[in-house]
């Protein structure tokens, strides 16, 4: 076990950053974790902190929080990279990843303009022309990419478009062909596979005919809110909204993700007991994380959230599995743009040595 001090800095300098796109400082190394993240990123100890901005830029969101992020979160469709003259990655992603940040992306099945393109569809290999696309494009970035990979989520929640999209074995279908092609396309190792749920508790049994198999997925993934800007009630408190832990079924949790995917069990509305089949021990990201603030929370709701997080997540160890917590900075309920006591006590969590293990690589040309 390592210590860590929690950093706290004048309301001032809190304030000043909300303005000024400078980082103050670096991140705070994890004292006795000096073990590289596996081949598929799993750091050997503590996890990851990343964004995905909506409403600031990755500069804008670093300069809030005084604190660079480790992970960079996209949403991407099929159309995205489907010719040469469209080159992987974007410009904002490639400018993450030579900074020395890792990449996630969710690839949503449709056209730029919201067409639905259906899991059967894509299993059928009816959109493998995009998808060939989409790989010689990730294999050319790999060629002078030093060996880095980047996250790669199919679809993330898919259990909201059961049915607008097709079945739940319609997905599994198509998440396998997508790996299978990625596969054939020689670019399976520079990939590292997401398999991303809401995480609800209704949706508890949907897991199971969801998932592709421990064969196809590297690392699970759920988006858990404490509030979001959309509800009308007061936002959860953290042990809620991620879930359960203790060695039994979770049945008091809203978020049951983490009981379900680590073994424990978790259960559905109707009393039954669900639980991963295969791997218990496989990692999990947090792919999207948020309370809501000013619209139906107050600044100290928000800023009570994060200080569980470090009760809960980094002081007591209370989720080893959550290897990545990616922050929607999105709406502005869930943001924190412009409330710099929440910006402040996400900061003190992300600064902790908890929240810095070793970096799979380095910033491009070793800076």
């Amino acid at each position: 076990m390592w210590s860590w001090q929690r950093l706290v800095r004048p309301a001032a300098v809190v304030a000043a950053l909300l303005v000024e796109p400078v980082l103050v400082g670096g991140p705070v190394a994890a004292a006795g974790c000096d073990q590289p993240p596996s081949a598929i990123y799993v750091p050997a100890c503590g996890a990851w902190q990343g964004v995905a901005p909506d409403v600031q830029t990755l500069a804008e969101f670093e300069s809030t929080i005084g604190q660079r992020a480790q992970i960079y979160h996209e949403f991407l469709t099929f159309q995205s990279h489907d010719s040469p003259t469209k080159p992987f990655p974007k410009p904002a992603a490639r400018e993450a990843i030579d900074g020395g940040r890792m990449y996630l992306f969710n690839l949503k099945p449709r056209n730029s303009a919201g067409t639905i393109y259906p899991w059967a569809d894509v299993a059928s290999g009816g959109h493998d022309g995009e998808l060939h696309a989409l790989m010689a494009n990730i294999a050319q970035w790999a060629a002078t990419a030093g060996g880095r990979k980047v996250f790669l989520a199919f679809h993330h929640e898919p259990e909201d478009d059961v049915g607008a999209y097709g079945t739940a074995a319609d997905y599994v279908a198509a998440y396998r062909h997508l790996v299978d092609l990625a596969v054939a396309d020689g670019v399976r190792g520079s990939l590292i596979f997401v398999w991303d749920m809401t995480g609800y508790q209704r949706r508890v049994h949907e897991w199971n005919e969801l998932y592709p198999g421990d064969g196809y997925v590297d690392w699970l993934g759920y988006d858990p809110y404490g509030g979001l800007c959309t509800g009308t009630g007061a936002p959860g408190g953290l042990a809620t909204t991620l879930g359960g832990t203790g060695p039994g079924v979770d049945d008091s949790s809203e978020y049951r993700f983490y009981a379900w995917a680590t073994g424990a069990g978790a259960r559905d509305a109707d009393g039954s007991v669900w639980a991963k089949p295969g791997d218990p021990g496989k990692p999990i990201m947090l792919a999207e994380w948020a309370t809501k603030g000013a619209d139906g929370g107050s600044e100290a709701d928000q800023v009570q959230f994060y200080r569980d997080a470090e009760r809960l997540v980094v002081e007591q160890g209370r989720y080893p599995q959550i290897k990545a917590f990616v922050h929607w900075q999105g709406s502005e309920c869930n943001a924190f743009v412009g409330r710099p006591a929440a910006a402040q006590a996400y900061h003190d969590l992300v600064a902790t040595p908890y929240f810095n293990p070793p970096l799979p690589y380095p910033a491009a040309g070793g800076q």
